[in-house]
């Protein structure tokens, strides 16, 4: 099969399974946060925002190397899944202690305390996650399954056990039973195709992947600075509320980030095979061009149409994260910006250079949420992650331009004018003419399909191109 007809079929069955997972989420957000109340809903991710961090430790940017090197060399995936799951249950150990420690040692009532030390279970999930392993050999199905599947479980529990705003801790374990559920279901799955896993230490493999690893772990840092430290520092700073009214905004973003998922792992293989200048330009330009659109559009639809999707989704308790939601979005658009030079980075082993440029942005948003946050609260915390995030992107782009001497700014530039040309003539019906919001909202969409075919940035001929190689 070609390498743009595995990218194709890539994208769909992660499309499809994407679609099916956020949509089920969504749900279960959506009820969570209703039910619970933007305290309860604050208490929940503060929790998982400290998770995130110990996390960092166990995966130590193992999957990532993992996915390139599997990519590179399939032959060899047993002997990489065998040492990294090894050195990452290592690593889960000693994080879930040191995360016991922390939850006891703060200042929080029990109840929260409770429910950081419960979430401390998914790091055994994740050192026996083997997501990776899949990503790297192409078999998208497996991961496709492996979403709906959590958050199909996730759901149902929350449904059935979740009832009042006093069930919080009720909530964090149905999350971690779930997900270990699935983490265990993957490793019998590999156990079958690749071969009963081996723990044992390869003295000369560790050397080999944490040269590559280390780097990656601390820009892995870096960017969980910008998802989650304005929730840690809310919650420390501010009430569980604001914090719960930040966090719903926030929900959104990873939603709306999620195609930048799909992309990210269907041209990541191809990415990686990527060796010369002009097999790299054509890489980047195909990748880059599916990300710019897809960003530029969502972000423009949702910061277009925000106090529809935040009253919908969580009523009329949440009205204030409107505005937060409205900054986040641009905060969307430079990820997805980001997105478009960071993952070929990384395929190309420029991780280093590029965890100085996440580095600096990180330092950038740790100094305006103290400045921010105490003033203006959640919106403060928003508008920390618009600056650092574009921080980073200045880095990035400096970055490729000396990798490939080619950025791709224009196709940015068209993606963010028919955006905006699209969602404001969506906005129009509903404003002027009071056409309900999610009429106007296909109706920006059919907008910027139009003028992706009138302007030639694709064409029928060409997705039927794809198809047929």
């Amino acid at each position: 099969m070609s390498s743009s007809r595995k990218i194709l079929k890539n994208i769909f069955s992660l499309s499809v399974a994407e679609a099916a997972n956020k949509g089920i989420v969504f749900i279960t957000t959506a009820y969570l946060a209703r039910v619970i109340l933007p305290e309860g809903f604050g208490v929940l991710n503060f929790a998982n925002s400290i998770l995130l961090y110990f996390l960092l430790v166990v995966n130590l940017g193992f999957n990532i190397v993992g996915i390139r090197e599997t990519a590179k060399n399939p032959d060899k995936v047993k002997k990489y899944a065998d040492q990294i799951t090894t050195y990452r249950l290592i690593l889960a150990i000693f994080s879930c202690v040191a995360m016991v420690i922390f939850a006891v040692l703060i200042d929080k009532p029990f109840e929260v305390k409770l429910v950081i030390i419960i979430s401390g279970v998914n790091l055994f999930s994740q050192a026996i996650m083997m997501d990776w392993v899949y990503q790297g050999t192409e078999k998208m199905g497996i991961l496709a399954i492996r979403q709906v599947l959590t958050s199909s479980l996730n759901l149902i529990g929350v449904l059935f056990l979740v009832k009042t705003a006093s069930d919080v801790v009720t909530a964090m374990i149905i999350t971690v039973i779930s997900t270990l559920l699935n983490a265990i279901w993957m490793l019998a799955l590999y156990n079958k195709i690749y071969g009963k896993l081996r723990l044992y230490i390869d003295k000369s493999m560790m050397k080999e992947l944490l040269t590559s690893s280390i780097p990656i772990m601390f820009s892995s840092f870096f960017i969980t600075i910008y998802n989650s430290l304005n929730i840690i520092m809310l919650g420390f700073m501010k009430s569980d509320a604001e914090t719960g009214i930040y966090a719903a905004a926030f929900r959104f973003v990873g939603l709306v980030i999620a195609p930048s998922y799909i992309l990210n792992l269907a041209f990541f293989p191809h990415v990686s095979r990527a060796q010369s200048i002009d097999e790299k330009r054509n890489a980047l330009r195909n990748y880059s061009k599916a990300i710019f659109y897809v960003g530029t559009f969502l972000s423009f639809l949702f910061f277009t149409f925000s106090s529809f999707f935040i009253t919908f989704a969580f009523g009329s308790n949440y009205t204030d994260s409107i505005i937060v939601l409205q900054v986040l979005m641009l905060t969307v658009l430079i990820m997805y910006m980001n997105t478009a030079y960071y993952p070929p980075l990384v395929a190309w082993k420029k991780e280093k250079i590029v965890m100085y440029a996440i580095g600096a942005g990180a330092i950038v948003n740790i100094i305006l949420n103290f400045i921010l946050i105490p003033k203006y609260g959640a919106v403060g915390a928003a508008w920390s992650t618009v600056v650092s995030e574009f921080m980073v992107f200045l880095g990035l782009v400096r970055i490729i331009k000396n990798e490939i001497n080619i950025t791709f700014l224009l196709t940015l530039l068209k993606g963010i004018a028919i955006s905006a040309i699209s969602c404001l003539g969506g906005y129009g019906l509903n404003h002027y003419f009071k056409i309900h919001e999610i009429i106007s909202s296909i109706a920006s969409f059919i907008l910027f399909g139009g003028f992706i075919f009138l302007f030639k940035i694709t064409s029928v001929e060409e997705i039927k191109g794809y198809i047929r190689k």
